[in-house]
């Protein structure tokens, strides 16, 4: 039998309601709340709920937090801001690159997608949150990740090339490289406008 879709919104803006009008009579008479922070508690809320468990992603999608991009280096792990991003765990594309390219090269497909997608949502993915998206080592991950860059002269957007930190092959290191190999000044200034645009490299 056919649901008519128009009802089933009503209600469910009913039991919304309902929910809420129980969570503020909670609010202020349990904890004493003035009737006006209990609003502004219930928005946030629902905004914390609509962007972490709401419906953001498809079905081969999955949310993870990440940390933002504008975070310094340096601070504690605690004290660093997350962001929710979509990830695109599974892609119809996949099974073209393992025919192509191998288990590796469909790791490094994943892995560029998962950067990419997290530096457009404004946050960046350290390996060690790749090795655990895809459950590799963080070993395999740093691997990958060099032998992409070194090969394609392109800068993964993960932490560590963002924020310049541990071992990571950055856009400065490059582009020191390119002094050294005495590469015209003009193919520098333009590989470093490209990173200023943060063209990085980004794959579906």
């Amino acid at each position: 039998m056919s649901v008519n879709q128009d009802g089933v919104s009503e209600l469910r803006s009913v039991w919304i309601k309902t929910a809420e009008q129980q969570l503020f009579h909670e609010l202020e008479v349990e904890y004493g709340f003035p009737r006006a922070t209990c609003r502004s508690l219930i928005q946030l809320m629902h905004e914390f709920i609509d962007q972490n468990y709401g419906n953001l992603r498809d079905d081969r999608q999955v949310i993870y937090h990440a940390v933002s991009k504008d975070e310094p280096a340096g601070r504690q792990l605690d004290k660093i801001k997350a962001v929710p991003v979509r990830l695109t765990v599974s892609h119809p594309d996949g099974s073209e690159v393992l025919e192509k390219k191998g288990i590796q090269g469909l790791r490094q497909h994943k892995l560029i997608r998962f950067e990419s997608e997290a530096y457009a949502q404004n946050g960046v993915l350290s390996q060690a949150d790749v090795a655990e998206l895809l459950g590799v080592s963080v070993g395999t991950i740093g691997r990958d990740s060099r032998e992409y860059q070194m090969e394609n002269q392109v800068v993964l957007p993960y932490r560590g090339t963002i924020h310049d930190i541990d071992r990571a092959i950055t856009h400065k290191r490059i582009i020191i490289g390119y002094y050294l190999k005495n590469l015209p000044t003009p193919d520098i200034s333009r590989f470093k406008l490209e990173i200023s645009r943060a063209s990085f490299v980004g794959i579906r």
